[in-house]
């Protein structure tokens, strides 16, 4: 693109992919559901994170198992 060819402030277009109905990322999950799928230990037990080592979610877990089996 030359310089040109870049359009004067305000004269830009909104971009057309991001409306008021467009669903945040953020907001596509349920908590609850990832905590049960990921940390399937929590249903029964309490974990106090003290910001250092903590817990690997279960796919991590999964993965390193199978890692390990080689």
């Amino acid at each position: 693109m030359t310089p040109s060819s870049v359009p004067p402030p305000g004269d830009q277009k909104a971009s057309s992919s991001v409306s008021p109905s467009t669903v945040h990322p953020s907001r596509s999950y349920d908590p609850d559901l990832l905590r049960a799928t990921e940390f399937p230990w929590t249903t029964d037990t309490i974990y106090l994170n003290n910001a250092s080592i903590g817990p690997l979610p279960e796919r991590t877990r999964l993965v390193l198992d199978e890692f390990n089996r080689g």
